[in-house]
């Protein structure tokens, strides 16, 4: 008796994948602190702010609003513009808000001008127009009131004799690092700066990404105020999902010394992850970052 052995006869069909990425989803992820009168819920996921009024959604000064906006600046250049989207924390309970001071002497010898310039030169620059005899609560209360006119700065300023002290509109360590800096000679004016401090209290970060577990942002901005790790967690085991895609790229930027930014990175060893640096300067007229900026603001 004999055996045959036939070929199998297999018919496949070959079937498309079931996610697509194409050059057209650029969609970008904006998480920072809003005020208690923006109308969004805290963490929850905000989407397509392109035309949104992120003023009204996260209160004007927030820290949120200022990165928005500075996104916005950027993505009108682009071609099509990214999806712009945003999950708003609210400040910790027990947080308190980082400050900085100007102080002023007087009474001015000449007519002049003084500039400061508070977070960010290109944003909050402010500029104080002096006379012969201005007294330092005089100086003071025109800085005082230059900022209070800058409804998009995201701190306030009050003015006691020449003291003026730049609170911060969110608590948190947010400010910390943001830069002071007066520019300017006035005969009979002396300025002395000091620099953002004594912010303290982050929001916490649990179920922070709970909302976008099944959405793709190939763009994350992440607040150099949060623990890297969080981020990190998320994106990276998001790259390379099974029959899906959601990787995406985050994006901080730290002020620091070179040495301390090298034992940051270090560790990281992340494909997902993408540290910019910002060398902070002080002197006795300008205590910034080597890029005058707000870091959360110019991560984009």
């Amino acid at each position: 008796m004999s055996t045959n052995i036939l070929d199998p006869k297999v018919t496949l069909s070959i079937i498309p994948a079931d996610s697509l990425a194409t050059n057209r989803e650029r969609r970008i992820l904006i998480i920072g602190q809003k005020l208690a009168g923006g109308t969004a819920i805290a963490n929850a996921l905000v989407e397509d702010l392109n035309f949104a009024d992120e003023d009204a959604l996260f209160g004007q000064r927030s820290h949120i609003a200022g990165m928005i906006r500075a996104a916005k600046k950027v993505m009108l250049n682009i071609v099509p513009q990214p999806q712009i989207d945003a999950i708003s924390l609210d400040d910790a309970g027990s947080a308190t808000q980082a400050t900085s001071i100007v102080t002023l002497t007087g009474p001015t010898k000449e007519d002049g001008t003084l500039i400061v310039n508070i977070g960010s030169k290109n944003d909050h620059s402010f500029t104080v127009d002096i006379t012969s005899g201005d007294t330092a609560t005089v100086i003071g209360d025109a800085l005082a009131a230059a900022i209070t006119a800058d409804l998009d700065a995201p701190f306030t300023a009050l003015n006691a004799a020449g003291v003026v002290t730049i609170t911060a509109s969110n608590g948190g360590t947010l400010a910390n690092t943001w830069g002071l800096s007066i520019e300017g000679l006035v005969a009979g004016v002396a300025a002395a700066l000091t620099a953002w401090t004594g912010g303290a209290g982050d929001p916490s970060l649990t179920s922070l990404f709970d909302p976008v577990q099944d959405v793709r942002h190939t763009t994350i901005v992440w607040p150099e105020a949060y623990s890297i790790t969080d981020l990190t967690g998320f994106l990276d085991s998001r790259f390379n999902a099974s029959n899906a895609i959601l990787d995406g790229m985050g994006i901080q930027v730290k002020s620091d010394t070179l040495a301390n930014l090298k034992a940051f990175v270090a560790p990281l060893n992340s494909q997902s992850i993408n540290i910019l640096a910002n060398r902070p300067i002080s002197t006795d007229v300008y205590k910034a970052s080597a890029i005058f900026g707000i870091n959360d603001n110019m991560a984009k």
